[in-house]
């Protein structure tokens, strides 16, 4: 099976070397950024506010001048060619529509711009409208549509002069979360669809995990990972990717020597907050500079007290607790540790028997400052 985050033999058709970009001397908002975007590829750039995403698309636009570095596209530098000569598309959070332009006037204007024939606009225009389900809307007023449909034209708009590259820069940012939610994967279906080699900047994960073939988290001007989604999800490259993503379970490790009488099948010992732990319940060797444990929320499950089981079982003291449908999140601190520790987990609604039957949880059983005891699943843990 071919691994896909193997690079391809294909040449890019984006690459960026070694770009850097400062607005205020001595303060760079890109710094060294390299990247490769395959022809057909999705690659959401995601990260916080001022993390310098919407710059490197600016940059690769050729709206900003880079500081240092180049921009090869198809191969071809770009560093003296003007905005309009680039084959890139761009669209924006706020769509920039035309208000005294009908629908249909919006999606041609590219078109039009670019001397086509008023025979090949209408068939092209009506072929986007249907493309991103607004068949029938051309005559409509821009003020007639919801949120949802004026980013539908946009998008249309966008793609219908056929750009080799398309930039989205937060283009479900203006949305509300039902309908961001809903257009997620239709924004992928339609870019699929025409086969357009895409950037997609967002700040929300989701939307990344749901748009993108890969995702590249940037972080002050750098790129912390660059990788397919459920790489990012599953190994997250540092800390900071890993909180950024939401997990909050991070604890300092420490490697234990090896003891010569120790079993040669076991892997290295850990020192954790929670107690020793093996590292080859969670993969074996130890990752070069690895200083942190990665427990995945969903590591957790209830156990009776007494109930004999590997790994690692830890009791705690609950904290505040919500009902999520198939899962309580629930907060506790440690109580059988030299020092307290604090830990968020999702954990099934239901509590698991020595003799095998399950119990559902209740409210009750979550009151506040109630003991319970928690199994850890170590195949749920990763060392950063």
């Amino acid at each position: 099976m071919t691994d896909p985050s193997a690079p391809s033999a294909v040449a890019p058709l984006l690459q960026v070397e070694k770009l850097t970009k400062a607005y205020v001397p001595g303060e760079p908002v890109l710094r060294d950024i390299n990247l490769a975007v395959a022809s057909g590829e999705i690659v959401c750039l995601l990260g916080p506010s001022g993390c310098g995403k919407t710059t490197l698309l600016r940059v690769i636009a050729g709206l900003e001048e880079p500081d240092a570095g180049r921009i090869l596209y198809a191969g071809a530098d770009q560093r003296n060619v003007s905005v309009h000569a680039r084959d890139m598309g761009f669209m924006f959070q706020d769509y920039a529509l035309f208000p005294h332009k009908s629908v249909g006037e919006n999606v041609a204007f590219g078109l039009r711009m670019a001397g086509q024939s008023r025979q090949a606009v209408r068939a092209r225009t009506a072929e986007m409208l249907e493309l991103v389900a607004l068949g029938g809307y051309g005559e409509r007023s821009v003020f007639d549509l919801s949120g949802g449909e004026r980013q539908r034209v946009a998008l249309a708009r966008s793609l219908a002069p056929s750009p080799g590259l398309l930039m989205l820069d937060e283009p479900l940012g203006a949305l509300d979360r039902t309908l961001r939610e809903e257009l997620m994967g239709e924004v992928r279906r339609i870019l699929k669809a025409v086969g357009v080699t895409a950037l997609y900047v967002t700040h929300d994960q989701e939307e990344a995990f749901s748009v993108a073939d890969r995702i590249v988290v940037m972080h002050a001007g750098r790129i912390e990972q660059d990788a397919p989604p459920q790489v990012v999800h599953d190994h997250p490259a540092s800390a900071f990717v890993a909180r950024f993503l939401g997990f909050q379970n991070l604890l300092p490790i420490a490697t234990v020597p090896a003891d010569d009488s120790a079993d040669s099948s076991a892997g290295p010992m850990l020192e954790t907050p929670l107690g020793p732990l093996d590292a080859a319940a969670i993969g074996g060797a130890v990752p070069s500079g690895a200083r942190l444990l990665l427990i995945r929320p969903e590591a957790a499950r209830f156990v009776a007290a007494s109930a004999p089981l590997p790994g690692m079982v830890i009791r705690c003291v609950l904290g505040d607790s919500s009902y999520r449908g198939s899962h309580y999140r629930i907060r506790v601190t440690t109580a059988d540790t030299p020092e307290p520790v604090a830990l968020v987990f999702d954990v099934p609604a239901y509590r698991l028997h020595p003799d095998g039957r399950r119990r559902p949880v209740t409210p009750g059983d979550l009151a506040r400052n109630r003991q319970v005891t928690l199994a850890l699943d170590p195949s749920l843990m990763t060392l950063l």
